[in-house]
């Protein structure tokens, strides 16, 4: 008995312990998550391949773990990467933009944002939404409608594009667009735009050609505007008593369609860019004198003369001006020596 129980002993030490070994391992490496412990293994049966095959198994999820922090830093530094460069874009553009979530929450806004409502320092910090929203709508000409769009947004998140007058006389060109994962609406992207001096300086174009149609239309001689493709574009009142047709008649037609062809020759000479001024009497007494061009649109003004009215003209800038009864070959018109322009 004593023999059978020193052997048995003796036995238990040999495949007990490593198995104890093991489990104390597999508990250190459950609580620690390391995964680089090993359990020393000296034996070649049927214990020693369970201790093989628990350190190979400890090998495979560390080495798993490795290639799963490399990827994660991976995506950590380009994702730092796409941040900074969306920051910059942001930062260098000349709108201003603020990219919020469905609650409203401000997730992104630049400086420029900042600058153009002008938002106190803590306030950006803070980044509470109502009280950013109330802050931009009282500097608004229309509060309310200021306030209605972002609501009617939240109903009815699609793009949308609107125009803003602002206190200050400034005006704001606001553009909506939401902001999707998949099909779920998750958020929107505002950009404001400040378009003052666009607006002014369209204020002054039209104000200009409003100026330039009026005294047009009080000129006593015809002139008319040609496209790239010799066809009228614009002409005034009494280019179209002198052609003795109506304005919807001449607009849109070309010279081919409405005069002799000795007349749309004459027109093709008119368009060679080596002529700077090119006047001439056809058989209808009418004079033609380029005044203007743009090559650069194939375009240009001309305006046009009754031969018999601008003969009479000149006979009586010839008495006025006290010169000889001989005019010149070619007439300048107004002539160089008129000084009586009222008359002339």
């Amino acid at each position: 008995m004593i023999i059978a129980f020193l052997i048995s002993a003796r036995l238990q030490r040999v495949i007990s312990e490593p198995i104890l070994e093991l489990a104390r391992t597999a508990r250190n490496v459950a609580q620690d998550r390391n995964y680089s412990i090993r359990v020393p293994n000296r034996r070649t049966d049927e214990i020693g391949t369970l201790v093989n095959g628990f350190n190979e198994m400890l090998e495979q999820i560390q080495q798993r773990d490795a290639n799963l922090e490399r990827r994660v830093q991976e995506r950590t530094e380009e994702l730092a990467r796409s941040l900074s460069l969306l920051n910059a874009t942001l930062e260098s553009t000349a709108d201003g933009i603020i990219a919020s979530d469905r609650q409203g929450k401000v997730i992104s806004l630049n400086t420029k944002f900042v600058a153009l409502f002008g938002f106190p320092p803590d306030m950006v910090e803070r980044r509470v939404p109502n009280e950013m929203r109330s802050f931009a709508a009282r500097q608004m000409k229309d509060p309310d409608a200021f306030s209605n769009r972002y609501k009617n947004f939240l109903d009815r998140p699609e793009t949308s594009s609107c125009e803003m007058e602002m206190k200050d006389g400034r005006v704001l060109e606001r553009h909506a667009f939401p902001q999707y994962i998949g099909q779920n609406w998750v958020g929107v992207v505002v950009n404001w735009r400040d378009i003052t001096v666009n607006r002014k300086a369209e204020e002054a174009l039209r104000e200009s050609e409003a100026l330039y149609s009026s005294l047009v239309e009080q000129l006593p001689i015809g002139v008319y505007r040609k496209d790239a493709e010799d066809r009228y574009v614009f002409v005034n009142t009494r280019f179209c008593q002198l052609r003795g047709l109506s304005m919807d008649q001449i607009i849109g037609q070309s010279l081919n369609t409405m005069a002799p062809p000795e007349k749309a020759a004459q027109s093709k000479a008119i368009r060679n860019p080596a002529a700077t001024r090119i006047t001439s009497m056809s058989s209808n007494c009418l004079w033609w004198l380029l005044t203007e061009k743009s090559w650069a649109h194939r375009a240009f003004i001309s305006t046009s003369h009754s031969a018999n009215e601008r003969k009479q003209n000149w006979k009586k800038c010839i008495v006025n001006c006290s010169m000889p009864p001989a005019a010149p070959a070619w007439p300048r018109w107004p002539p160089a020596f008129c000084t009586t322009s009222a008359t002339c």
